[in-house]
């Protein structure tokens, strides 16, 4: 099973890789043959690819192999939580800069405010149960 999953991770990045060389080469490449389809147009992450390959892509070596998986007895517990939904969610806006770390400007929807205060509850159930089990 570790095997198979080493595998599928493997295919999986390779797959990645070939997924950016073709939106990096775009219909333009003399790569594919003139009956390819390729919609490059397209932000999402996968790509339609039809037709017939001219020469082999070229394709990243092997990526190293995945770490071995973390011992079961580990001691700490990490939790993630992400903050309700904003009105800048809502405008379809991505924002890291760091002008905005502790701007109001996109503030949480009431939407936002009721599912924070849900995650809370749940955050604090969990934290419980964990320690209770302890």
């Amino acid at each position: 099973q570790k095997q198979t999953r080493k595998c599928f991770i493997s295919i999986a990045i390779t797959l990645l890789s070939l997924i950016n060389v073709v939106h990096a080469l775009g219909s333009s490449s003399s790569l594919f043959s003139s009956s390819t389809d390729i919609d490059a147009s397209s932000s999402k992450t996968a790509v339609v690819v039809a037709g017939t390959i001219d020469r082999p892509p070229y394709l990243p070596p092997n990526p190293t192999p995945m770490p071995e998986p973390l011992p079961t007895n580990l001691k700490h517990s990490y939790y993630l939580l992400r903050h309700g939904q904003s009105t800048a969610n809502l405008a379809g806006i991505i924002s890291s800069a760091r002008s905005l770390a502790y701007s109001e400007k996109h503030g949480l929807t009431p939407l936002g405010w009721e599912q924070g205060r849900k995650s809370a509850d749940q955050l604090t159930r969990l934290i419980s149960k964990h320690n209770d089990a302890g």
